[in-house]
């Protein structure tokens, strides 16, 4: 790898992280959550610890020697960060007053979404998340720096699964119908 490279791979991972954070901070509304539940508040502190390992690991492993990514990885990393900063953010824009970062019921805030990227998956924002941060660890480390992503996957998928029944409650009779539409969770045909 050449410093050329992995000057460009810094630059380009700095460029999704910024992306990121100005996205999550437009659209993300931080209004305290009193009505939420333990689980709610325990799912928040797990995604906030898991994303600061799938944020800081992968760099710190190119400061204790794994080799930056070489530049078709480093493509792969930034077109799948920006292409989850802007999914991620297209979610939250859809979502509207619905859009929380602690999930709870919502009876004022409108109905179930079920319009733009909620059309093919159940929790597009998330797909975005986790594309944004595995774009950021492969910019970081090339592909050892997925490893990174394991607790960020797994807060992930017991996130949806808690907001899935919140909705439930929620949307007793809309929700069985959306999940007969739309199948699948995060990733179209696979989850």
């Amino acid at each position: 790898m050449t410093l050329g490279a992995a000057a460009s791979a810094a630059l380009c991972w700095v460029v999704v992280a910024v992306t990121v954070a100005a996205s999550e901070r437009r659209w993300s509304n931080a209004a305290p959550a009193p009505d939420a539940t333990l689980a709610a508040l325990a799912s928040d502190h797990l995604l906030q610890i898991a994303t600061v390992i799938a944020f800081g690991v992968p760099p710190l492993m190119v400061v204790g020697g794994a080799a930056p990514p070489e530049w078709p990885m480093m493509l792969a990393g930034l077109g799948l960060g920006l292409g989850g900063a802007v999914l991620r953010a297209r979610s939250m824009q859809t979502l509207g007053r619905r859009y929380r970062l602690t999930p709870l019921q919502q009876p004022d805030a409108g109905g179930l979404v079920v319009v733009g990227p909620y059309r093919v998956v159940r929790h597009p924002g998330y797909l975005g998340l986790v594309s944004a941060f595995a774009g950021l660890s492969i910019l970081a480390a090339g592909s050892w720096g997925l490893v990174a992503m394991a607790p960020l996957v797994a807060g992930v998928i017991w996130r949806m699964s808690l907001e899935e029944e919140l909705l439930a409650e929620e949307f007793p009779a809309d929700l069985p119908t959306y999940r007969r539409q739309v199948p699948w969770r995060l990733i179209p045909h696979l989850y």
